[in-house]
């Protein structure tokens, strides 16, 4: 919704934006709601220019609404702020119906391209930080060439560069109180707006950043991005990564040998950074590389899935299987959640498994095992029930202290919970 006098908000200096999640059976209200009443009342405030929603592609029931002003002094006026302290019943309603609420003022420092006609169909936006001491030299080369680059790239229309205004950012509403979000973290949000789908625009930013920067130094990282953002959430505690590589298609995962990769490889270390665990899932000829990337970073806690996988169970296949399973449990933060059997014997019983159980506890020791389910996959081979019901016979003559560290305790230590 825009106002008859701005009908692009090309003129707009500031930004308020607002990402929030909906639960499926609130997702109806919530579109009624925000189309019937809450940006027609915010439009009308003044100063405002422009009011949009994008639906986040591949977070079912995420949102990202935002609205343009013309100047960031707008957004901490009196009349927004009454608007904000005075929410209609209507409002107040709706504002419990937010999940994982973020919401930022922004201030524009960069720009290139003009606005169609139409609104853009599809919008790139990613929150970053530089690093401390790097703003100063960075900023300029973002937006003035990095800007330029995006404008360049096919399929974008539009490209702008905000900056946080930290200090009205930061104002408590009675609004702000009923949905418990807050400021993100990030300090810089980049804007990019396309015309086609992103399947068909590829990712420009970063296109546009290996264009600009020769080297990494200087470069805006995705995946350092990401792992921020996604810290933001309190119950956030690693990754997890399917990386099996096969030469049968029907066993292989990953598009190409990431344990081998450069440039993964060395991404990898952000999760000592941001103190995040990383959930492995390999065949046993990937081990030694596994157990190398373990050596690389020691402090980083991986987690073998699925019992490492043993695949081939010929007399040959499960003697390499041990190998690498003892290749990785020397390594000090490797450990191994004991789970999966029977994506390879279908029809598993407690007997067929019971060996790769009990090899796999005395390889990793008890200390560095778990227990775990391969829900909803196991649904195809079983039930829930029957799955730790094998677990529990197959580990009944252990002490009880035995069993509280493989069946709890263990990943509650591991994962904070």
């Amino acid at each position: 919704m825009t106002k008859s006098d701005h009908k692009t908000g090309s003129g707009s200096r500031c930004l308020m934006a607002f990402w929030a999640t909906f639960e499926r059976q609130d997702l109806h209200r919530y579109v009624e709601w925000y189309n019937c009443e809450h940006m027609a009342e915010r439009v009308l405030i003044p100063g405002f220019q422009t009011g949009r929603r994008y639906v986040v592609e591949g977070e079912n029931g995420r949102f990202l609404q935002f609205y343009e002003t013309e100047t960031s002094s707008v957004l901490g006026s009196k009349p927004y702020l009454d608007a904000l302290n005075n929410p209609t019943p209507w409002t107040k309603e709706a504002l419990t119906w937010f999940w994982d609420s973020v919401r930022n003022i922004y201030e524009l420092i960069g720009s290139c391209g003009k606005p169609g006609m139409f609104t853009a169909p599809y919008l790139t936006a990613l929150r970053f930080n530089l690093e401390d001491g790097q703003g100063g030299n960075l900023l300029p080369i973002y937006t003035n060439k990095w800007l330029s680059a995006l404008c360049e790239m096919r399929h974008v229309l539009r490209a702008r560069l905000y900056r946080v205004d930290e200090e009205i950012s930061k104002i408590m509403t009675s609004e702000r109180k009923i949905y418990s979000g807050g400021p993100g973290g990030q300090r810089y949000l980049a804007f990019v707006e396309i015309s086609n789908p992103f399947g068909q625009a590829g990712d420009p930013i970063a296109k546009a950043s290996e264009q600009v920067f020769q080297s990494d130094h200087g470069r805006l990282d995705e995946a350092e991005v990401l792992l921020e953002q996604h810290c933001q959430y309190a119950n956030f505690r690693g990754i997890r990564h399917l990386l099996n590589t096969h030469e049968d298609p029907v066993f292989n995962y990953a598009d190409q040998d990431y344990l081998n990769h450069a440039k993964w490889v060395d991404n990898f270390g952000l999760l000592d950074k941001f103190d995040l665990t990383y959930d492995l899932q390999i065949y046993y000829p990937q081990m030694q590389s596994a157990a190398a990337l373990a050596d690389l970073y020691p402090n980083t806690i991986i987690i073998l899935n699925h019992t490492g996988m043993p695949h081939v169970r010929s007399e040959y296949g499960v003697k390499a299987w041990r190998e690498g399973m003892r290749t990785l449990a020397a390594k000090d933060n490797v450990m191994t959640k004991i789970s999966g059997l029977g994506m390879f014997d279908y029809m598993w019983t407690v007997d067929t498994i019971r060996p790769f159980i009990l090899d796999a506890i005395e390889i990793f020791g008890v200390e560095k095992s778990m227990f775990a389910s391969n829900f909803p996959v196991d649904k195809l081979f079983s039930s829930y029930k029957a799955i730790w019901d094998a677990y529990d016979d197959i580990t009944s003559k252990f002490s009880d202290d035995e069993r509280h560290k493989l069946f709890s305790s263990n990943a509650e230590k591991i994962y904070r919970i």
